[in-house]
């Protein structure tokens, strides 16, 4: 598995404390990685924390699994979407490319691989909301209707995603 060079990991340490405060970030690791944060690192500023997480996720081998959470958790955010997305296909090159697959609808394996991970991610998220939408009883509750917007805009990527692995690189300019 490939490493991320330093402009890499400074770009997703950044991402990560626009997009996460410390509970936040405990929880994506504890509840999407089954990871404690006080085992990684020691209290600290927001800033060395992200950075020791990074390391620890490239030094064991789980960074393409904290790509997956970080996308997961907001799934909204297409800036985040975006550059998970990359670093992702940067994160599984090499062992993409040491099993052989032929790519569909002109799609490398890695471009494949990638948008079949943010599939995963989004309907996983989906589910996730379907879940919470079951348990309110008021349909006009606040948190409701947040739930509702998330799950339109999940229903809207996971059909964009769908559609770039069927038709391929020509499907590029909606999103990704």
């Amino acid at each position: 598995m490939a490493k991320l060079n330093g402009k890499q990991i400074a770009l997703l340490q950044q991402a990560i404390l626009d997009a996460f405060d410390l509970n936040d970030l405990q929880a994506l690791l504890l509840l999407r990685l089954d990871r404690d944060l006080s085992q990684i690192t020691p209290p600290a500023n927001l800033r060395t924390m992200v950075l020791d997480v990074i390391k620890a996720a490239e030094r064991e081998g789980w960074t393409g699994d904290l790509l997956d959470a970080i996308a997961a958790e907001r799934p909204g955010v297409d800036s985040l979407q975006d550059l998970c997305a990359q670093l992702r296909a940067v994160v599984q090159a090499p062992s993409e490319q040491q099993r052989p697959s032929a790519p569909q609808a002109g799609l490398s394996s890695t471009e494949r691989a990638s948008l079949e991970r943010q599939l995963k991610a989004q309907q996983d998220n989906l589910m996730l909301i379907e879940e919470r939408l079951a348990e309110f009883v008021s349909p006009s509750d606040p948190a409701n209707l947040q739930l509702v917007k998330s799950k339109q805009q999940i229903e809207a990527r996971i059909a964009e995603l769908e559609a770039r692995l069927e038709s391929g690189p020509g499907a590029q300019g909606a999103g990704l």
